[in-house]
């Protein structure tokens, strides 16, 4: 079924702009101290919103949706109780959006579900991908039937992957997914706060490729191996490859692929400009770096870190995956505590900051970063960007307090049922366990030294070393 549309009065339309003006121009409160989503901080969003009145969106709603929030869009998805897995599922989707004094339905009865992640999955707030049978826009996002609903179970401040999405649609990358806030309801049942993203997927609006020629979406997966999915190592720096697309390559494309390959990494080992200038794109390179290096993802050039080909070229990104990034990291295996900047065997080296030492400067980057031409575009850009950077954690309008208080009352009840202060595994952050805010803080705090640090070392030419990975070095015939 297409989206439709329920009118508001015209009036309620100048009020609904009124309280943008209100939301946006509210200053930081820098900081955040380790308390929960108190009744004082409620208390200025509900006065603000008293002296504008929004629209009145819940007596417009129809009947059966009379249930629902108001405050930003809602996802209701209904399997007629079948439990959830890993193959799709059939099950009716609805999302309902509150645009500019309107209500707009998109609901298809013809829809799917399954579960997506792997620690995630295990959890009881998980992560979903869903299917329309239609392509469809939603909360302002490209057309696509395909979407995936983040959970962010493990990332308290419920910001992080937000960030990286808002932050990659200002970089040099041919395609960054898209991510915006919603309610979940489940057969019935409110579930949480959740990004409803783009997922990475070939197609119109998303990577621009065609599977059917020498054109692939390529994520790295060092020692994952499952049943139905394709993978590749490359010649040269033996980087581990699963295929997003296409899904089952043909021969001639796994030909085309080592071929392609061994070129582009004996290019890059070459560490000259015009060799490795040929195969890769540049620009998006050193974006993608100084994002990684920025946000430092715990998974970067292991697990959901992708490149594309198009054209025979090769391009960096889609961005993906960031719930354990930002210092939201527990110790356990070596590189927990290398991401910690610790030592695994218990001696004194090192400084236990996650926000110091470089995280990306290895395979293909470590090549690249030494050589002084690529090394120098990355300097150049980091200062570039530094308004942009500085703008998510500190200033009037900075990026972390905007998300606080526009979803303020979304994340509150979202800690109504999954409590903040409850691990959820593994993975968890390993501090005292801290409340909402006192994850916020963590977060911000985080972003402040991890600049800082990165301003005063990025010229450095050290690199990454990292005990456990071990790439074969590339010996000429």
């Amino acid at each position: 079924m297409k989206g439709r549309f329920l009118p508001l009065p015209a009036a309620y339309i100048l009020l609904a702009c009124l309280l943008i003006s209100v939301f946006f121009s509210c200053k930081s409160d820098g900081d955040i101290q380790d308390a929960d989503l108190s009744e004082a901080e409620t208390s200025a969003v509900d006065t603000n919103a008293a002296e504008t009145e929004p629209p009145d969106y819940a007596s417009l709603l129809p009947e059966e949706y009379g249930y629902l929030y108001t405050d930003l869009p809602q996802v209701i998805i209904n399997t007629g109780g079948a439990e959830i897995g890993w193959p799709y599922l059939p099950a009716s989707l609805t999302v309902v959006e509150y645009i500019d004094g309107r209500i707009r339905i998109v609901d298809d009865d013809n829809g799917q579900i399954k579960i997506r992640g792997n620690t995630t999955a295990s959890t009881e707030k998980k992560s979903f991908s869903i299917r329309f049978e239609e392509k469809h826009s939603l909360i302002g996002m490209d057309s696509g039937k395909r979407w995936v609903l983040q959970a962010s179970v493990f990332d308290k401040s419920l910001m992080r992957c937000k960030l990286v999405c808002d932050f990659s649609q200002k970089l040099r990358l041919p395609y960054a997914s898209q991510g915006e806030y919603c309610d979940l309801w489940l057969n019935g049942e409110y579930r949480g706060s959740y990004l409803l993203m783009e997922p990475v997927a070939e197609g119109k609006g998303r990577v621009d490729i065609n599977s059917l020629e020498n054109e692939f979406i390529l994520e790295w997966s060092i020692n994952r191996t499952e049943g139905g999915v394709s993978y590749i190592t490359t010649p040269i720096y033996g980087s581990r490859f699963e295929f997003d697309k296409p899904e089952n390559p043909t021969r001639e494309q796994y030909e085309f692929l080592n071929e392609f390959f061994l070129e582009a990494e004996k290019a890059i080992k070459s560490r000259d400009r015009k060799r490795y200038g040929k195969y890769i794109n540049i620009g998006s390179f050193v974006d993608f770096y100084i994002l990684n290096e920025l946000f430092k993802d715990i998974d970067f050039n292991e697990f959901s870190t992708r490149y594309f080909i198009k054209n025979d070229m090769l391009y960096a990104g889609p961005p993906w995956d960031f719930d354990l990034s930002m210092g939201n990291c527990s110790y356990g295996e070596p590189k927990y505590y290398e991401y910690h900047s610790d030592a695994y065997d218990g001696s004194d080296l090192g400084t236990g900051d996650s926000a110091e030492g470089f995280w990306c400067r290895r395979d293909w980057y470590a090549d690249l970063i030494s050589d002084e031409y690529f090394h120098g575009l990355v300097n150049e850009r980091f200062l570039e960007l530094q308004p942009l950077i500085k703008g998510i954690f500190e200033g009037e309008d900075n990026w972390i307090d905007r998300i606080k208080l526009r979803y303020a009352e979304s994340f509150k009840r979202n800690y109504e049922i999954f409590k903040v202060n409850v691990s959820y595994g593994y993975y968890d952050n390993q501090e005292p366990k801290l409340t909402f805010d006192g994850n916020v803080g963590l977060l911000r705090r985080w972003l402040m030294r991890r600049n800082a640090w990165l301003l005063e070392n990025m010229e450095s030419k050290e690199l990454t070393v990292l005990e456990h990975v071990h790439a074969p070095e590339y010996k000429p015939r």
